[in-house]
C-alpha cells in the first residue's frame, strides 16, 4: 500500500490593483493551478524521502499536511515538507497564476 502524503493548499490572498485614483480591480490566485504547480515540483522531492510515495496537493481553507500511515517523526516530516513547498513556492510567476 503506498504512503499517501496529503498536503492541504492555501491559495495566497487576492492582490487589489490600483488602476487608476478611484478604480481598483482584484487579481484573484488559480488555486488549481498552483496546487498542480505544486504537486509537480514537489513529488520528485518527497520520492527521495519517502518510499512508495502517492502525493495529493487539493486546495483547502486551512493548511494542513496529512499521513496515512503513522511516520516515526511526524513534527520533523511535516517541517521538512513545509521547507520544500516554500522551496517550490518561490520560483512560481505570479502572473502566470493570477486572474487579469
Amino acid at each position: 500500500m503506498p504512503r499517501t502524503v496529503q498536503v492541504r493548499f492555501v491559495p495566497p490572498k487576492d492582490i487589489q490593483v490600483k488602476v487608476s485614483q478611484t478604480v481598483t480591480r482584484t487579481r484573484v490566485w488559480d488555486g488549481e493551478k498552483l496546487a498542480a504547480y505544486l504537486q509537480e515540483g514537489l513529488e520528485p522531492l518527497l520520492s527521495k524521502m519517502i518510499d512508495d510515495l502517492e502525493l495529493l496537493v487539493v486546495v483547502a481553507k486551512a493548511p494542513d499536511i496529512r499521513f496515512n500511515w503513522k511516520p516515526e517523526k511526524i513534527v520533523e516530516l511535516r517541517e521538512q515538507i513545509g521547507q520544500l513547498i516554500g522551496t517550490v513556492m518561490e520560483d512560481i510567476e505570479p502572473d502566470e497564476y493570477l486572474s487579469e
